[in-house]
């Protein structure tokens, strides 16, 4: 009797199994380093959320650390490859998840090293300060559609 159900669950496996079909959706696989100034480590992320949009040449990139670091990096009008003012060509937010949340850019750019509408990827380098203090951040970055 052991024998019989075990062939039926078989059967019943080797049946329904070539019926089911991958999911088909393309998600976007993104990673992002970033290393504070003064920090030893660079920022470990616990979750990165990322979209490219070759048409519309904008995308965006958000990291929250497993410190409640923030790491946030828009892409606007990026149209090729090259170096671009941070400011005028998206925007960068930061958070150490402590004290420092900077809402200024200083001074700062995009390198762009590729792009193509199945990735996007460079590099950044921004000064932010707060009001109190000023922190210089830089990081790699890579958006790649799968």
């Amino acid at each position: 009797m052991k024998l019989l159900a075990i062939i039926i669950t078989f059967f019943i496996t080797v049946a329904v199994l070539p019926s089911c079909q991958k999911d088909q959706t393309i998600r976007p696989y993104s990673d992002i380093i970033v290393q504070i100034d003064g920090y030893e480590d660079p920022i470990t992320f616990e979750s990165i959320d990322a979209v490219w949009n070759y048409n519309s040449a904008t995308g965006y990139i958000i990291g929250n650390g497993y410190k409640n670091e923030y790491v946030s990096l828009a892409l606007s009008g990026i149209t090729d490859t090259g170096t671009f003012d941070i400011v005028t060509h998206g925007g960068l937010a930061y958070s150490d998840g402590m004290d420092f949340t900077a809402p200024t850019i200083s001074d700062g750019y995009i390198e762009i090293a590729i792009r193509t509408q199945q990735q996007i990827s460079g590099n950044f380098h921004v000064a932010m300060h707060d009001g109190h203090q000023s922190k210089r951040i830089n990081g790699i970055f890579r958006i790649v559609a799968q």
